[in-house]
């Protein structure tokens, strides 16, 4: 479900390497990420004249998906609801 890819890195201070890593959605994530959007906006939609202080638990195990979902609400939501997102 979750492609890692890691990169050799030279640092410019004292010439030390590490390791960096990038994290990619794969194919079946890219399908929850759909279905996770659209309970957002379902969730959205339902709350959007409520003056609760309600919440929408999703779980998701996949930290690439969770850092993806996060940034797409953050971006799609920016302007036209209070939302805010939390994963760990």
């Amino acid at each position: 479900m979750l492609e890692k890819c890691r990169e050799q890195v030279t640092t410019s201070q004292g010439g030390a390497s590490g390791n960096r890593y990038y994290l990619h959605l794969g194919e079946s994530s890219k399908a929850l990420l759909t279905q996770h959007m659209e309970a957002v906006d379902k969730f959205v939609l339902d709350t959007n004249a409520s003056t609760k202080n309600e919440q929408l638990t999703l779980e998701v195990k996949s930290y690439a998906l969770k850092r993806q979902l996060a940034k797409e609400v953050a971006v799609k939501y920016k302007e036209t609801a209070n939302l805010y997102t939390e994963y760990w």
